[in-house]
């Protein structure tokens, strides 16, 4: 048997079919498969999408810690934040004024949108409260895990 010269309408054939099913593989890691990706510029990502969605910004005192986006068809993301403990208060009253139908919700309530980071830990927060929101349109919404005695907050922001 002949070999497929380079130039062949065949062997083009051959390469266009891996770069379909390449291109679907890297859809469904990137989309679908519910890894976890890291931010490059965390604190960036999170102050634009707070002031973008709610009008508002993190404290100066605030450093994000950990920030990953979930591979899914809905997006969703993950962060911790460190702050100075006197912030924490000023900056939850705040996000709930600006949050439409903002509810405290049993922090212990279970919920799920897959497998969670390992350093999402907001019941290692002592006297840990949950504060519930949706976006403005109702189309996916806010969990903050805080403490006003911890420097950590968690915050779960997801789109459906």
């Amino acid at each position: 048997m002949d070999p497929i010269p380079p130039s062949s309408p065949r062997r083009r054939r051959v390469y266009v079919r891996l770069l379909v099913i390449g291109s679907v593989l890297l859809l469904f890691v990137f989309f679908c498969s519910g890894l976890h990706f890291p931010f490059w510029n965390a604190r960036g990502h999170l102050n634009s999408r707070l002031s973008d969605e709610m009008q508002l910004s993190l404290p100066p005192s605030a450093k994000v810690t950990h920030a990953v986006r979930v591979a899914t068809n809905d997006p969703a993301e993950y962060y911790a934040i460190e702050m100075d403990v006197a912030d924490v208060a000023p900056f939850m009253a705040q996000v709930r004024s600006v949050l439409p139908q903002a509810r405290e919700t049993d922090p212990t309530f279970a919920w799920t949108m897959g497998r969670t980071p390992d350093w999402w830990k907001p019941s290692a927060l002592r006297q840990v409260q949950r504060l519930d929101g949706f976006h403005r349109d109702e189309q996916g919404g806010y969990i903050w895990y805080f403490s006003k005695s911890e420097p950590t907050i968690y915050f779960f922001w997801c789109r459906t």
